[in-house]
């Protein structure tokens, strides 16, 4: 199931330019955005140290996450 997530994750960030942001119901819908980003960041991390197979780590994903700080 991991890997599915991973993937999911990385095809958001691709077809969007980024990560998926937070949204609330509330007057304020950027409010958890970097939240959010910071948790898929997490979740990616997490698969890179186990060691997560199938995933294009060099081409695809690092280059996602490099993509979000700059």
């Amino acid at each position: 199931m991991g890997k599915h997530l991973v993937e999911g994750l990385c095809g958001l960030a691709k077809k969007y330019g980024e990560f998926p942001t937070g949204y609330t119901m509330d007057e304020c819908a950027t409010r958890f955005d970097d939240q959010a980003i910071g948790l898929a960041h997490h979740v990616l991390g997490d698969a890179f140290y186990r060691k997560m197979t199938g995933i294009d780590w060099k081409n695809v994903v690092l280059p996602l996450m490099k993509h979000t700080f700059e």
